[in-house]
């Protein structure tokens, strides 16, 4: 392929912006961000725009993977990648998709516009790092501060990446999205897939502290004692023993099933199969499972905590995230009411509408028309 006359020349003024994109390396395994990466290179694909010009160094977004060692993770993070944005010379934007990668900005050379998106900053608030690993994150942080834009996930995030930059790089709140035609297409339940029997009640995510899984079996153990037997589903990686042994001295063992990480494909079909999705987290930057259960026409349940309520709007019950037994009427409510239920699938459907991919990568590509200006 031709490369592209030099920014300063007379061509270039005219020709279309022409934009790099730096994602999370496919070593670092980080699912929500390697989505964002694949289903935004995907809708470009698909949604081709002829005044944009999109490449990734790193060529096609890879399926989720094992996350690699510390060594190799470390090798591309700290070496490879700042080579490869070094290199990046006949672009006019560089646009780091993952906030974690910031430190490669520092050698983006002099002349191109550097945006990075900004998904959360949860490790400097849940307190989850040690000393080491804070301080180095931070340090990765501070060269947000000389980026041209940031591009964050929520309003919520915004006010945190904010109070962090100072009044450095302006700051747009742009909005996630989800595949709602694939979670909403209808398909029979994987037959390989244990499924237990109704009402049941949907789990997703990770087991760290800021998912607040420690409230499940309080908000179960509420709702068989006022609704009768349910059944959890649990995608995600595995419960902590303990956990799962609180769990099942409330459920009968075939009650409880984990999926682990599903596919795209068999996580749609569970959302469908399910009820409602209880979403107790304390912390996000967005919370793409709601949006995912609102596709696929799952009535949520969700914590009010954070950037949630801004995510789920009108379309979801919500309920302190200290208050197992709130949690435990909300869950109940669509239980025992039908028609609430179908209310909030009909409002999660409306409300996913307008937090498609595609809108996404059309606000994104206005935000390089505007940076290349």
């Amino acid at each position: 392929m031709k490369s592209p006359p030099p920014r300063d020349s007379p061509a270039a003024s005219s020709r279309k912006p022409r934009v790099a994109w730096l994602p999370a390396h496919p070593t670092e395994g980080t699912l929500s961000m390697l989505r964002h990466w694949r289903e935004l290179e995907q809708t470009a694909r698909e949604h081709p725009l002829p005044d944009v010009d999109i490449f990734c160094p790193l060529g096609a977004a890879p399926p989720p993977r094992p996350i690699a060692s510390r060594f190799i993770r470390a090798w591309y993070k700290y070496f490879a990648y700042p080579r490869i944005a070094a290199g990046l010379r006949d672009v006019d934007i560089v646009h780091v998709l993952d906030h974690s990668f910031a430190h490669v900005l520092r050698g983006v050379p002099a002349g191109v516009r550097k945006i990075v998106t900004v998904h959360d900053l949860a490790p400097l608030e849940d307190h989850s790092l040690t000393p080491v690993q804070e301080a180095r994150f931070r340090k990765t942080l501070g060269w947000l501060r000389v980026a041209d834009l940031l591009l964050c996930d929520s309003t919520y995030t915004a006010s945190r990446v904010r109070e962090f930059v100072g009044a450095g790089a302006p700051i747009e709140v742009l909005l996630m999205g989800v595949n709602s035609e694939s979670f909403r297409q209808e398909r029979p339940f994987p037959p390989d897939l244990p499924l237990p029997p109704y009402p049941r009640i949907l789990s997703v995510g990770s087991c760290i502290p800021r998912k607040n899984l420690q409230v499940v079996p309080a908000i179960l153990r509420e709702v068989v004692a006022q609704s009768g037997p349910v059944s959890l589903l649990r995608v995600g990686e595995p419960l902590p023993p303990e956990l799962r042994a609180a769990i099942t001295q409330i459920l009968p063992a075939e009650r409880l099933v984990e999926y682990g990480r599903a596919s795209d494909e068999d996580l749609a079909s569970i959302y469908q199969a399910s009820d409602v999705l209880v979403f107790p987290s304390t912390l996000e930057g967005f919370g793409l499972p709601l949006i995912e259960a609102m596709a696929a026409g799952c009535a949520v349940v969700s914590s009010r905590s954070s950037s949630l309520p801004e995510v789920g709007g009108e379309a979801a019950l919500y309920f302190d995230a200290r208050n197992p037994d709130e949690a435990a009427a909300r869950i109940i409510e669509i239980l025992e009411q039908p028609a609430l239920r179908e209310s909030l699938r009909r409002r999660g459907r409306e409300r996913v509408s307008d937090l498609s991919w595609e809108n996404h990568w059309r606000k994104t590509a206005d935000i390089y028309r505007a940076a290349r200006a």
